[in-house]
Order: C-alpha cells, then sequence, then structure tokens
C-alpha cells in the first residue's frame, strides 16, 4: 500500500508521537521524530518570514526552528516544545502547543466531516489515525520539506534544514 493512499480498511498499529498544533490534535510516524524538546535560545534571522523562528543549537548543529500555526497562516500559540523531525537525513525543530503521548494507531480513512484548516491539511497524510475509536490528522514530514522548498524564507536566504551525518 503506497503512503498516499487512504486504506480501505485499518492498517496494522504503527508507533505514534501526538501533539497539539494550529488548535488541532495531531500525529507524527514516530520513526520521523528525532526527540522532543524544551524551546532554546533561538537566532533570529533578519527579513525572515515570521513562521520561520530562528535557528537554535541543539547537540552542536544549527537547527532551523518554525511555527507550525505560523506555516499554515494562523495565529502564532503559546510554543510549549519543539518537535525535532528528520526526514532524509534532515532535522527541523517544530514549534508546536503541547505534546502528549505516544501511540500504537491503524492508518484509517479521515472522518468525512473533519475541520481542519486547508492549509493545515496539505500538511499531513491523506489517511488518519485510530486510537480506541479516536481519529487524528496525521502530518506528514515529506510534505512539510516540500513546502520549506517554495518558500522565500529558505529560498532566498539559501537556508536549509539541518543535515544529519548518516551513522557510520
Amino acid at each position: 500500500m503506497s503512503d498516499a493512499t487512504p486504506p480501505s480498511q485499518p492498517s496494522e498499529p504503527a508507533r505514534y508521537a501526538t501533539f497539539s498544533g494550529c488548535g488541532q490534535p495531531l500525529a507524527v510516524e514516530l520513526e520521523s521524530l528525532l526527540g522532543v524538546v524544551a524551546p532554546a535560545q533561538l537566532e533570529p534571522l533578519p527579513h525572515s518570514a515570521q513562521w520561520l523562528l530562528g535557528v537554535a543549537a541543539w547537540r552542536g548543529r544549527a537547527v532551523t526552528v518554525v511555527d507550525l500555526a505560523g506555516l499554515v497562516g494562523e495565529p502564532p500559540t503559546a510554543t510549549a516544545k519543539w518537535l525535532l523531525l528528520q526526514w532524509q537525513q534532515q532535522c527541523v525543530a517544530l514549534a508546536v502547543s503541547t505534546v502528549g503521548a505516544i501511540i500504537a494507531a491503524s492508518r484509517c480513512q479521515p472522518p468525512s466531516s473533519h475541520s481542519l484548516p486547508a492549509a493545515l491539511a496539505e500538511l499531513c497524510q491523506p489517511w488518519w489515525v485510530e486510537d480506541r475509536g479516536s481519529r487524528t490528522a496525521c502530518l506528514s514530514v515529506a510534505a512539510l520539506y516540500q513546502t520549506f522548498a517554495v518558500q522565500p524564507a529558505f529560498t532566498a536566504l539559501r537556508l536549509r534544514p539541518t543535515t544529519i551525518p548518516a551513522a557510520k
């Protein structure tokens, strides 16, 4: 089954980290999560988009910090934690309002009437995850990075999320 196709039947459970962003409960595949950290000192980037909060140090590397709410055009929310997300050896910190539990959930069809803002829905998988009868949208880390690739704040400054060296 392709990651882009919603399953017709629930899939085998996989592990997801849950969090709240843009006033919505969300999940992300656990294999994409490098860690959850408290916000650290930020170095702002001049002339950058408001959703690009700046750059912070993490394990000796500069990591780009992005406000999820601002990225999708929502008002900024109070940031409680940063989710460190990895995609193709790159790392970015995503500022979110709350971090929940790690769940074992199955992929499922989205509910027929869901209330995700359109810009946020574009950053989510076409399938949702279901845990104990509750369905949650799942953030696509690949879609998040593809959004960065076309944003002027990244292209104009030639800024890219931090590359993580391959394990030896």
